[in-house]
């Protein structure tokens, strides 16, 4: 549902996570050169993020096409944009209605390869804000901050955290 911000921007969802609003845009071909943002993609998640406050969480066409119609994998892919929680049979009702939720069969028998958090096809800043949103350092290279967000989920699967700062 297309919300409209006190700035006057519009935003495809906002939502409210762990009680702060996160703005989620899906964008489509027209908000891309390639694989890259266009200038005014770029400037408007810039301003409401800066002026309004609300960070935006940007799910680019070809990623959401790629999980095609199963929504286990929706859900895994929402959930690890948002920063939330994938332990099993979680749900989470966000503002608006959107519910998210873990499936209650074990994670092993529901994975494959291919479903696993693929952070490698991310891009750097897509990676920082997953650091960011798990309060993990931002710094350093590509690699350093996928081996980040791979410990960080290998330590909610075991329910022992030790987040950086």
């Amino acid at each position: 549902e297309e919300v409209l911000t006190k700035g006057g921007y519009r935003l495809d969802a906002l939502v409210s996570v762990n009680g702060s609003k996160v703005g989620i845009e899906v964008d489509g071909p027209t908000h891309f050169v390639g694989r890259k943002p266009t200038g005014s993609t770029i400037l408007k998640h810039r301003q409401v993020t800066r002026l309004e406050g609300i960070p935006i969480v940007s799910v680019p066409y070809w990623e959401w096409d790629d999980l095609e119609k199963d929504n286990v994998k929706k859900q895994r892919y929402l959930r690890a944009l948002l920063g939330l929680s994938s332990k099993v049979g979680e749900q989470q009702t966000l503002a608006g209605g959107l519910v998210i939720k873990t499936p209650k069969k074990p994670m092993e028998k529901l994975n494959n390869a291919k479903e696993e958090p693929q952070y490698k096809k991310l891009r750097v800043p897509e990676l920082k804000n997953l650091c960011r949103q798990r309060q993990l350092i931002i710094g350093g290279l590509k690699q350093q901050l996928i081996d980040r967000l791979e410990e960080y989920d290998r330590e909610e699967a075991t329910g022992t955290t030790t987040k950086s700062t």
